[in-house]
């Protein structure tokens, strides 16, 4: 699955394809009283001389046992390790690489990505499965366990890590399913080039730390830009596609910086959230192994290790990726159970106490089940999504370990391929307190609603950069002899907001000019006299950069999403010739904003949770920005739609006369 996207169709068809082929490994395996290296052997097959040659080659001399015991350490652990083969994939991958190599900007690139994702399109059934264990050779592994070895030793930057760090986080030669390739010594020869300079620094050299920040200086100058865009099929791209992206989800990006880094003998592996807790989507990262014992996250080409990194975000669940095999993963326990997408992957370990004050929760199901396995879910604006599983004990009680504090989860139920609401939704104080969310139909309160989504950080800053931006006036085109008509000071907050202008005379040209100290973002601006709207768009002049003039008209076009961007330090404007001189009473005006606001005339419903899913409470069409909303259960949780407009919403209950956003 895709970190930064939800789970689509084709993944789970594939996912199917996948594990209906894998079983046969499982049942072998949990037949087979053999070591892991004995059962990976005979899993092979028709391969297994490959893998033997491999182990022979290194049992040759006694300076190879390290390198024998990485081999080790590889074919065990290979068996479930696979990629999917389709011709269309190897011709998508050399046009995605010329697109990449192009010199073209980031901005241009998107509907390029997604032609050739529909040009390549595969569907699941297509797709053939290939398992590493039964068709890696090998010279690849060889090759692979020389130059990584050879890294170790050779580069002073790397000497402190152990050797089971080694073979975990530098090492392996893949990642995830992404087509094997020989990435190793390309990328080394390029990138070591880069940093053999630091062999002057005495006190730098022997710094994991430091030459991984220098490294991902490169991947800075690359250029960074978090875009989602089709692709051909749910597989994660090659080294090669990977280079020199253009745009890309952060798992892209991730998956770039660990080709290099491990490629120059750096340890870097990957951790990420299937979803967050307050909010829609995932995110992934990279983690560096340094030379003090720290595990310091980053997002290589965005962040440095060491830099903060997603501050503030609420956290319910970190899972670690990893090569080896996971014997504490629900895959290794679930038997004939199905369960998630998720969790049907061997290959992942919970590392949430890494980066919280994580707990664990017992709670009991309010339903009896025949299922082994139970999950706390998230929301992610839409739906329940599954971030943690735990066994049940009995018939209904569960325990689900590391959870986060202060993020609402959902206990459920995995039937049928369809999640089944299997107790109330609640939250873990910070004192350590489980609560649950509990409706009474009895205790009956008024809520007073302004907004249907919380309000973000990155957008309450971008509104508040209306203020500065000034209206100047003036009856000559070059705006001499011109006055300031008004200067807005006041932070609107979202919403429309007026502001009476300084002077009565009449004049032909009106200008609206950005902030000077700062940027400055303005939505929707409109000239007012005797209470009607007289802006005239036919004659609009402006000096912003070339490349967004068109955006000019977005200023006058009542769509409240676009905007204009003022630039700081610019002297940007925009002009409004109305073809004669005319006056002014007041302007009115609109910041940047989400466009979630309640909005008069528009159509909304409330939603409440109850133990079966979501009821439908109260519809109404609001007649101003507010919502007065009567007679509703106290202590629900609660989801507002707007019918009319727009997708964003979020799950909120409602304390002291205010809506908490969860």
């Amino acid at each position: 699955m895709n970190i930064c996207e939800h789970p689509n169709k084709q993944s789970k068809k594939m996912k199917n394809k996948l594990f209906t082929l894998i079983i046969v490994f499982a049942t072998l395996i949990s037949c087979a009283k053999k070591t892991d290296l004995e059962n990976a052997l005979e899993l092979a097959g028709d391969n297994r001389a490959e893998l033997e040659k491999v182990l022979l080659h290194y049992s040759k001399n006694p300076a190879d046992s390290l390198k024998l015991l990485a081999a080790e350490f590889l074919i065990k652990n290979m068996v479930y390790h696979h990629t999917f083969v389709n011709q269309k994939l190897d011709t998508y991958y050399k046009e995605l690489i010329k697109l990449n190599n192009d010199t073209g900007k980031a901005v241009n690139c998107k509907n390029k990505y997604d032609s050739l994702s529909l040009k390549y399109k595969i569907e699941p059934k297509e797709l053939k499965i290939k398992f590493d264990i039964q068709s890696i050779k090998a010279d690849y592994l060889i090759k692979n366990i020389d130059h990584a070895i050879n890294n170790w030793y050779n580069n002073p930057w790397t000497r402190h890590l152990s050797f089971p760090d080694f073979c975990e986080y530098v090492l392996p030669y893949r990642i995830s399913n992404e087509n094997i390739e020989d990435w190793r010594e390309k990328l080394a020869i390029k990138y070591l080039k880069k940093i053999e300079w630091i062999n002057n620094i005495d006190d730098s050299r022997n710094s994991t730390f430091w030459v991984s920040n220098w490294l991902n200086d490169t991947l800075i100058n690359r250029g960074f830009n978090i875009v989602l865009y089709n692709k051909p099929c749910n597989l994660k791209l090659p080294p090669s596609a990977l280079e020199n992206i253009k745009m890309g989800p952060c798992e892209d990006y991730a998956l770039s910086t660990i080709y290099l880094m491990r490629a120059c003998g750096i340890p870097v592996c990957i951790d990420f959230v299937p979803h967050w807790g307050k909010r829609s989507m995932g995110h992934a990262w990279n983690v560096l192994f340094d030379e003090t014992g720290r595990e310091t996250p980053f997002l290589g080409g965005n962040t440095t290790p060491g830099f903060v990194h997603k501050a503030g975000e609420a956290i319910a669940k970190v899972y670690r990726i990893t090569y080896s095999y996971q014997d504490q993963s629900l895959f290794h326990r679930k038997k004939e159970e199905n369960i998630p997408a998720l969790f049907n992957n061997p290959f992942i370990k919970d590392v949430t106490s890494k980066y919280i004050d994580a707990i664990d929760v017992e709670i009991n199901l309010i339903r009896n089940t025949d299922k082994k396995f139970a999950y706390l879910a998230v929301f992610d604006n839409e739906n329940w999504r599954p971030i943690q599983w735990g066994k049940i004990e009995g018939k209904k009680t569960v325990i689900f370990k590391s959870m986060g504090k202060n993020c609402i989860y959902m206990p459920l139920i995995f039937e049928d391929g369809l999640y089944i609401p299997s107790g109330l939704p609640f939250y873990i104080n910070y004192k350590n307190e489980i609560i649950e969310i509990r409706p009474s139909v009895q205790a009956k309160q008024t809520l007073v609603i302004d907004r249907k989504y919380p309000i973000k950080r990155n957008i309450y800053l971008a509104s508040r950069r209306v203020i500065g931006c000034e209206i100047i006036a003036s009856n000559n085109a070059n705006f001499k002899d011109s006055i300031i008509a008004g200067t807005i000071f006041r932070d609107p907050k979202f919403n429309w907001d007026t502001l009476r202008s300084g002077s009565d005379q009449k004049y032909r040209y009106w200008k609206i000019k950005g902030n000077k100290k700062n940027k400055c973002s303005v939505a929707e601006f409109q000239f007012i006299r005797d209470n009607k709207n007289i802006t005239d768009t036919t004659k609009l002049k402006t000096n912003i950069l070339l490349s967004d003039k068109p955006k000019a008209g977005n200023l006058f076009d009542s769509n409240k999403l676009s905007y204009v961007d003022f630039r700081k330090d610019s002297n940007e404007w925009i002009c409004v010739d109305f073809g004669k001189p005319v006056s002014v009473d007041y302007f009115r005006y609109l910041p940047r904003n989400d466009d979630n606001n309640i909005v008069a005339g528009d159509s909304y419903e409330l939603m409440m949770w109850s133990e079966t899913g979501w009821i439908s409470l109260i519809k109404c069409k609001a007649k101003s920005n507010k919502l007065v909303l009567r007679n509703v259960p106290s202590g629900g949780l609660y989801l507002l739609h707007n019918n009319t407009k727009g997708k964003e919403e979020r799950i909120f209950t409602y304390e002291n006369g205010k809506q908490v956003w969860w």
